[in-house]
């Protein structure tokens, strides 16, 4: 969403164009959901420190909770006759969380377009500095779907940071940092750039083993390259990353008891139940990353 400074002047703004009658954009206010989405920055405490006990706190969602804090505050500041509400601090975020561009951007007609993953999306966003653009990517027909991919992120952190799981996703949320100095030296130029792209952004790259390929290729090859082609270095750290994972969603489990307890009654709204049973689908994961790569090379995967 940017950083906080922005992103609480982009929700300040929005709270008092919201406020406005006459707003120029009272049709934009048509378009956004009644029902909000259940993101981070919406659910109860005890669901934010299961997900938290995974170490998928990002900046761009855990931060949302001192957001609404600092859009209240300005509120007060600017309008202390009719200062903001929690309330109205709290709907602006959840929106500008589940349907956040690159930078603290709220841009009418865009985020109508729907979330997918490759190969099944027609369009990306390109954002500049000013503006944003749907570029199509294929010969898209009329009345089909325009579909883009939000974020490579499992099913965990998409509900998170936009409310929704998807049953066709490729990724899973399990965090699997590159070492911190990569050797690059060692990488064609070509590669080099490549590479860039998962020591520099963090994007996951272990598959949920839904298809037959456990490790992205491409991400092997950074990852070897980084232990001077070490393959045995490489799938060393790759056991001791998934090893980290399966404790995080077993401490994560732990604390998860109530929201068992709640579900089993019956009582657990429908994304708590969704937190769980992607938190047991992470447990799996991490145990099938550990069962794959347990004395395995590279070409077994």
């Amino acid at each position: 969403m940017g950083s906080l400074p922005d992103a609480s002047v982009v929700g300040t703004v929005f709270i008092q164009e919201m406020r406005k009658k006459d707003s120029i954009h009272r049709e934009y206010f048509k378009t956004l959901p009644k029902q909000l989405p259940k993101v981070y920055a919406a659910w109860p405490s005890g669901w934010q420190i299961v997900f938290n006990h995974l170490g998928l706190k990002k900046k761009e969602i855990h931060y949302d909770l001192v957001l609404v804090d600092l859009i209240v505050r300005m509120g007060r500041h600017l309008h202390p006759k009719n200062p903001f509400t929690k309330t109205e601090a709290r709907l602006v975020v959840v929106l500008m969380a589940s349907r956040r561009f690159a930078g603290p951007k709220m841009i009418p007609a865009l985020d109508l377009a729907n979330h997918a993953f490759a190969p099944t999306t027609n369009c990306v966003v390109e954002c500049g500095d000013e503006s944003c653009s749907l570029v199509a990517t294929r010969p898209v027909s009329a009345g089909e779907e325009i579909l883009w991919e939000y974020k490579a992120l499992g099913n965990l952190r998409l509900l998170a940071a936009f409310g929704f799981i998807s049953d066709a996703n490729p990724y899973t949320s399990g965090v699997v940092s590159f070492p911190s100095d990569p050797k690059l030296s060692r990488i064609s130029n070509d590669k080099s750039e490549a590479c860039a792209d998962y020591f520099n952004q963090g994007i996951p790259f272990l598959r949920n083993a839904t298809g037959k390929t456990f490790l992205e290729p491409a991400a092997m090859q950074c990852l070897l390259a980084s232990f001077d082609g070490s393959e045995s270095q490489a799938f060393e750290y790759l056991r001791n990353a998934c090893y980290l994972n399966r404790k995080k969603a077993s401490r994560a489990w732990k604390n998860a008891e109530a929201m068992v307890t709640m579900a089993n009654k019956g009582q657990l709204h429908k994304v708590g139940v969704q937190i769980l049973d992607e938190l047991l689908s992470e447990a799996s994961f991490a145990d099938r990353c550990l069962e794959r790569l347990l004395g395995k090379g590279g070409a077994e995967l």
